[in-house]
């Protein structure tokens, strides 16, 4: 397991945030075989989706790039996603299933800047994205999180 899960459930645990459908004490000793529960799975997940949208000023392009290589291989490339061909495949096809999923109403996913290298310009200017508070608008989510057959809630309604 990537040592980049252990982190995030270590500072899960020592948020002292009571999850309701997690046992603190897992996140506090996470094993491998921990991810199998979708309540920790799905909670380290948002967690690092929500520090990553922090880090990186909600550009989707370097959150990806950051869940596929690492923070650091982001930065190291001048917060630009790195030159991995796993990588950029990743990028299309979360990019991909994002416009797939579109319900025309205008998520704020659309409005995000993408970098893609250009056939041997380089990388592309985008506009940076507005400051805004991305982990506690995903904490919010989280806390709205259903499974699709509707019984089981990781948070308060």
């Amino acid at each position: 397991m990537p040592e980049t899960g252990r982190i995030a459930a270590r500072s899960l645990y020592e948020s002292g945030i009571d999850f309701q459908y997690v046992d603190e004490r897992r996140l506090k000793n996470l094993r491998a075989e921990d991810l199998y529960d979708p309540a920790i799975n799905i909670l380290i997940a948002c967690y690092l989706s929500a520090s990553y949208l922090d880090q990186f000023l909600g550009r989707h392009d370097l959150v990806v790039s950051a869940w596929n290589a690492g923070p650091g291989a982001v930065t190291a490339h001048g917060n630009r996603p790195p030159p991995y061909a796993e990588t950029h495949q990743l990028m299309a096809r979360v990019r991909g299933y994002m416009t797939y999923f579109d319900t025309g109403s205008a998520p704020a996913w659309q409005n995000a800047s993408w970098t893609v290298p250009s056939s041997g310009a380089g990388w592309r200017r985008v506009p940076e994205l507005p400051s805004r508070d991305y982990v506690k608008e995903a904490r919010r989510a989280a806390q709205r999180v259903v499974v699709p057959d509707g019984r089981v809630s990781l948070g308060s309604q």
